[in-house]
Protein backbone atom coordinates (compact mmCIF):
# COMPACT_ATOMS: atom_id res chain seq x y z
CA UNK A 1 0.00 0.00 0.00
CA UNK A 2 1.45 3.35 -1.06
CA UNK A 3 0.92 6.21 1.38
CA UNK A 4 1.12 9.93 0.70
CA UNK A 5 0.70 13.22 2.54
CA UNK A 6 -0.15 13.10 6.22
CA UNK A 7 -0.67 9.32 6.12
CA UNK A 8 2.91 8.86 4.98
CA UNK A 9 4.13 11.21 7.71
CA UNK A 10 2.26 9.33 10.42
CA UNK A 11 3.45 5.93 9.25
CA UNK A 12 7.06 7.09 8.86
CA UNK A 13 7.09 8.44 12.41
CA UNK A 14 5.63 5.29 13.91
CA UNK A 15 7.93 3.05 11.89
CA UNK A 16 10.97 4.97 13.16
CA UNK A 17 9.83 5.60 16.74
CA UNK A 18 8.10 2.81 18.63
CA UNK A 19 7.68 4.86 21.80
CA UNK A 20 3.98 5.30 21.04
CA UNK A 21 3.44 1.54 20.76
CA UNK A 22 1.74 -0.27 23.65
CA UNK A 23 4.15 -2.47 25.58
CA UNK A 24 3.70 -6.20 25.99
CA UNK A 25 3.54 -6.72 29.78
CA UNK A 26 6.36 -8.58 31.49
CA UNK A 27 3.93 -11.28 32.61
CA UNK A 28 3.06 -12.05 28.99
CA UNK A 29 6.74 -12.13 28.02
CA UNK A 30 7.50 -14.56 30.87
CA UNK A 31 4.64 -16.83 29.81
CA UNK A 32 5.90 -16.88 26.23
CA UNK A 33 9.46 -17.63 27.35
CA UNK A 34 8.17 -20.47 29.52
CA UNK A 35 6.08 -21.85 26.66
CA UNK A 36 9.15 -22.00 24.42
CA UNK A 37 11.06 -24.20 26.87
CA UNK A 38 10.84 -27.97 26.27
CA UNK A 39 10.21 -28.67 29.96
CA UNK A 40 7.30 -26.22 30.29
CA UNK A 41 4.41 -27.74 32.23
CA UNK A 42 1.06 -26.81 33.74
CA UNK A 43 2.49 -26.17 37.20
CA UNK A 44 5.04 -23.69 35.85
CA UNK A 45 2.39 -21.81 33.90
CA UNK A 46 0.04 -21.70 36.86
CA UNK A 47 2.78 -20.26 39.11
CA UNK A 48 3.53 -17.50 36.61
CA UNK A 49 -0.14 -16.61 36.26
CA UNK A 50 -0.83 -16.72 40.00
CA UNK A 51 1.32 -13.64 40.69
CA UNK A 52 -1.18 -11.53 38.73
CA UNK A 53 -4.46 -11.93 40.61
CA UNK A 54 -6.75 -10.31 37.97
CA UNK A 55 -5.22 -12.48 35.23
CA UNK A 56 -5.59 -15.58 37.39
CA UNK A 57 -9.26 -14.74 37.91
CA UNK A 58 -9.75 -14.27 34.17
CA UNK A 59 -8.18 -17.65 33.39
CA UNK A 60 -10.31 -19.36 36.05
CA UNK A 61 -13.49 -17.78 34.72
CA UNK A 62 -12.54 -18.73 31.17
CA UNK A 63 -11.98 -22.36 32.13
CA UNK A 64 -15.35 -22.44 33.89
CA UNK A 65 -17.17 -20.88 30.93
CA UNK A 66 -19.54 -22.57 28.53
CA UNK A 67 -16.79 -23.26 26.00
CA UNK A 68 -14.96 -25.58 28.43
CA UNK A 69 -17.98 -26.65 30.49
CA UNK A 70 -17.83 -30.13 32.02
CA UNK A 71 -19.64 -31.81 34.89
CA UNK A 72 -16.88 -30.83 37.34
CA UNK A 73 -15.56 -27.26 36.99
CA UNK A 74 -11.85 -26.64 37.70
CA UNK A 75 -11.21 -25.83 41.34
CA UNK A 76 -7.70 -24.38 41.06
CA UNK A 77 -5.47 -22.60 38.59
CA UNK A 78 -3.55 -25.70 37.54
CA UNK A 79 -6.81 -27.45 36.68
CA UNK A 80 -7.92 -24.39 34.71
CA UNK A 81 -4.68 -24.23 32.72
CA UNK A 82 -4.85 -27.98 32.06
CA UNK A 83 -8.42 -27.67 30.77
CA UNK A 84 -7.65 -24.76 28.44
CA UNK A 85 -4.19 -26.00 27.40
CA UNK A 86 -0.84 -24.23 27.65
CA UNK A 87 -0.87 -22.48 24.30
CA UNK A 88 -4.45 -21.27 24.54
CA UNK A 89 -3.89 -20.17 28.13
CA UNK A 90 -1.04 -18.00 26.81
CA UNK A 91 -3.31 -16.68 24.03
CA UNK A 92 -6.02 -15.90 26.58
CA UNK A 93 -3.48 -14.11 28.78
CA UNK A 94 -2.23 -11.85 25.98
CA UNK A 95 -5.83 -11.12 24.96
CA UNK A 96 -6.50 -10.09 28.55
CA UNK A 97 -3.40 -7.87 28.75
CA UNK A 98 -4.15 -6.23 25.39
CA UNK A 99 -7.09 -4.37 26.93
CA UNK A 100 -4.69 -1.74 28.25
CA UNK A 101 -3.76 -0.78 24.67
CA UNK A 102 -7.26 0.63 24.17
CA UNK A 103 -7.12 3.17 27.01
CA UNK A 104 -6.23 6.86 27.01
CA UNK A 105 -6.18 9.84 29.35
CA UNK A 106 -7.62 12.05 26.60
CA UNK A 107 -11.45 12.25 26.85
CA UNK A 108 -11.91 12.19 23.07
CA UNK A 109 -9.45 9.36 22.50
CA UNK A 110 -10.93 7.43 25.42
CA UNK A 111 -14.37 7.63 23.83
CA UNK A 112 -13.05 6.57 20.42
CA UNK A 113 -10.98 3.72 21.83
CA UNK A 114 -13.88 2.44 23.94
CA UNK A 115 -15.85 1.94 20.74
CA UNK A 116 -12.87 0.35 19.00
CA UNK A 117 -12.32 -2.05 21.88
CA UNK A 118 -15.97 -3.01 21.98
CA UNK A 119 -15.89 -3.96 18.30
CA UNK A 120 -12.49 -5.67 18.62
CA UNK A 121 -13.82 -7.73 21.53
CA UNK A 122 -16.82 -8.82 19.51
CA UNK A 123 -14.54 -9.77 16.62
CA UNK A 124 -12.32 -11.64 19.04
CA UNK A 125 -15.04 -13.82 20.58
CA UNK A 126 -16.60 -14.62 17.19
CA UNK A 127 -13.14 -15.54 15.85
CA UNK A 128 -12.71 -17.83 18.87
CA UNK A 129 -16.00 -19.55 18.19
CA UNK A 130 -15.46 -19.98 14.45
CA UNK A 131 -12.00 -21.48 14.96
CA UNK A 132 -13.38 -23.90 17.55
CA UNK A 133 -15.71 -25.30 14.88
CA UNK A 134 -13.05 -25.81 12.19
CA UNK A 135 -10.35 -28.46 12.27
CA UNK A 136 -6.77 -27.24 12.17
CA UNK A 137 -7.23 -23.88 13.90
CA UNK A 138 -6.52 -22.77 17.47
CA UNK A 139 -9.52 -21.03 18.99
CA UNK A 140 -7.26 -19.16 21.43
CA UNK A 141 -5.02 -17.92 18.63
CA UNK A 142 -8.06 -16.80 16.65
CA UNK A 143 -9.41 -14.93 19.67
CA UNK A 144 -6.06 -13.20 20.07
CA UNK A 145 -5.92 -12.31 16.39
CA UNK A 146 -9.41 -10.85 16.45
CA UNK A 147 -8.45 -8.45 19.22
CA UNK A 148 -4.95 -7.58 18.04
CA UNK A 149 -6.14 -6.64 14.57
CA UNK A 150 -6.93 -3.22 16.03
CA UNK A 151 -3.89 -2.91 18.29
CA UNK A 152 -2.50 -0.10 16.13
CA UNK A 153 -5.52 2.19 16.44
CA UNK A 154 -4.31 4.05 19.55
CA UNK A 155 -0.85 4.94 18.19
CA UNK A 156 -2.41 5.97 14.88
CA UNK A 157 -4.85 8.31 16.63
CA UNK A 158 -2.18 9.79 18.90
CA UNK A 159 0.29 10.37 16.08
CA UNK A 160 -2.38 11.67 13.71
CA UNK A 161 -3.49 14.12 16.38
CA UNK A 162 0.08 15.31 16.88
CA UNK A 163 0.65 15.70 13.14
CA UNK A 164 -2.40 17.68 12.09
CA UNK A 165 -5.13 17.11 14.65
CA UNK A 166 -7.82 14.43 14.56
CA UNK A 167 -10.44 14.98 11.83
CA UNK A 168 -13.81 16.08 13.20
CA UNK A 169 -15.61 14.35 10.34
CA UNK A 170 -16.25 10.71 11.39
CA UNK A 171 -15.89 9.49 7.79
CA UNK A 172 -12.48 11.13 7.46
CA UNK A 173 -11.36 9.69 10.78
CA UNK A 174 -12.52 6.20 9.78
CA UNK A 175 -10.71 6.54 6.45
CA UNK A 176 -7.46 7.49 8.22
CA UNK A 177 -7.70 4.58 10.65
CA UNK A 178 -8.61 2.10 7.91
CA UNK A 179 -5.62 3.21 5.85
CA UNK A 180 -3.02 3.24 8.61
CA UNK A 181 -4.15 0.67 11.16
CA UNK A 182 -3.33 -2.49 9.13
CA UNK A 183 0.24 -1.29 8.63
CA UNK A 184 0.77 0.04 12.15
CA UNK A 185 -0.82 -2.97 13.85
CA UNK A 186 1.60 -5.20 11.93
CA UNK A 187 4.49 -3.03 13.18
CA UNK A 188 3.29 -3.35 16.79
CA UNK A 189 2.89 -7.13 16.56
CA UNK A 190 6.27 -7.49 14.89
CA UNK A 191 7.84 -5.46 17.73
CA UNK A 192 6.15 -7.85 20.18
CA UNK A 193 7.74 -10.82 18.42
CA UNK A 194 4.55 -12.42 17.10
CA UNK A 195 4.49 -14.75 14.11
CA UNK A 196 3.48 -14.22 10.51
CA UNK A 197 -0.02 -15.62 11.09
CA UNK A 198 -0.91 -12.68 13.36
CA UNK A 199 0.90 -10.17 11.14
CA UNK A 200 -1.28 -11.39 8.25
CA UNK A 201 -4.37 -10.89 10.41
CA UNK A 202 -3.31 -7.31 11.11
CA UNK A 203 -2.55 -6.50 7.46
CA UNK A 204 -5.85 -7.95 6.25
CA UNK A 205 -8.07 -5.70 8.38
CA UNK A 206 -11.21 -4.94 6.30
CA UNK A 207 -9.61 -6.45 3.19
CA UNK A 208 -12.87 -8.23 2.48
CA UNK A 209 -11.87 -9.64 -0.90
CA UNK A 210 -8.46 -10.87 0.20
CA UNK A 211 -7.68 -14.07 -1.70
CA UNK A 212 -3.96 -14.69 -1.42
CA UNK A 213 -3.96 -18.47 -1.30
CA UNK A 214 -6.21 -21.44 -1.91
CA UNK A 215 -6.14 -22.72 1.67
CA UNK A 216 -7.90 -20.77 4.42
CA UNK A 217 -5.77 -19.19 7.13
CA UNK A 218 -6.28 -17.37 10.42
CA UNK A 219 -6.80 -14.02 8.66
CA UNK A 220 -9.76 -15.51 6.75
CA UNK A 221 -11.45 -16.53 10.01
CA UNK A 222 -10.95 -13.08 11.52
CA UNK A 223 -12.34 -11.39 8.40
CA UNK A 224 -15.55 -13.43 8.65
CA UNK A 225 -15.72 -12.65 12.36
CA UNK A 226 -15.14 -8.92 11.83
CA UNK A 227 -17.96 -8.72 9.33
CA UNK A 228 -20.32 -10.38 11.81
CA UNK A 229 -19.13 -8.11 14.61
CA UNK A 230 -20.11 -5.13 12.48
CA UNK A 231 -23.76 -6.22 12.22
CA UNK A 232 -25.93 -3.54 13.81
CA UNK A 233 -23.23 -0.86 13.57
CA UNK A 234 -22.74 1.96 11.02
CA UNK A 235 -19.67 0.09 9.74
CA UNK A 236 -21.89 -2.72 8.47
CA UNK A 237 -23.27 -0.55 5.67
CA UNK A 238 -19.85 -0.63 4.01
CA UNK A 239 -19.49 -4.42 4.34
CA UNK A 240 -20.21 -6.81 1.46
CA UNK A 241 -22.51 -9.82 1.94
CA UNK A 242 -20.63 -12.56 3.76
CA UNK A 243 -21.31 -14.99 0.93
CA UNK A 244 -19.25 -12.77 -1.41
CA UNK A 245 -16.08 -13.03 0.67
CA UNK A 246 -13.44 -15.43 -0.72
CA UNK A 247 -12.83 -16.47 2.89
CA UNK A 248 -16.42 -17.75 3.12
CA UNK A 249 -15.88 -20.12 0.20
CA UNK A 250 -12.72 -21.53 1.78
CA UNK A 251 -14.15 -22.32 5.20
CA UNK A 252 -16.77 -24.94 6.18
CA UNK A 253 -19.05 -22.48 7.95
CA UNK A 254 -22.44 -24.08 7.44
CA UNK A 255 -25.74 -22.39 6.69
CA UNK A 256 -26.69 -18.74 6.53
CA UNK A 257 -29.72 -17.22 8.20
CA UNK A 258 -32.25 -15.20 6.16
CA UNK A 259 -30.34 -12.10 7.34
CA UNK A 260 -27.13 -13.30 5.67
CA UNK A 261 -25.31 -14.19 8.90
CA UNK A 262 -23.93 -17.56 9.95
CA UNK A 263 -26.39 -19.87 11.67
CA UNK A 264 -23.68 -21.39 13.87
CA UNK A 265 -23.04 -17.95 15.38
CA UNK A 266 -26.71 -17.31 16.04
CA UNK A 267 -27.02 -20.74 17.66
CA UNK A 268 -24.16 -19.97 20.07
CA UNK A 269 -25.18 -16.48 21.14
CA UNK A 270 -25.18 -17.33 24.88
CA UNK A 271 -21.59 -18.63 24.79
CA UNK A 272 -20.42 -15.63 22.74
CA UNK A 273 -22.11 -13.14 25.06
CA UNK A 274 -20.52 -14.79 28.11
CA UNK A 275 -17.00 -14.58 26.68
CA UNK A 276 -17.54 -10.98 25.55
CA UNK A 277 -18.61 -10.01 29.07
CA UNK A 278 -15.42 -11.54 30.47
CA UNK A 279 -13.20 -9.67 28.00
CA UNK A 280 -14.87 -6.33 28.64
CA UNK A 281 -14.53 -6.76 32.39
Amino acid sequence: MKLSGVYAQVYARLADDHSLFPALPDSAVKLREALQKPNCDVATFARLIKVDAPLAGFIMNSARGLRYLTRVPPEDLESAVRRIGLRDTYNFAVTYFARSAFRSDSPRLRKLLTGVYRNATRTSVISHHLASQISGFSSGRAMLGGLLQDIGVAPVLVCLGDTRGLPEDPAALTRAVDTLCPLVSALVLESWGFGEDLLAVARSRKQWFRDEQEKADLADIVLIARLHAAIGTPEFRACPPVIDLPAFAKLPLGDLTPNNSLQLIEDSREELDELERMLTG
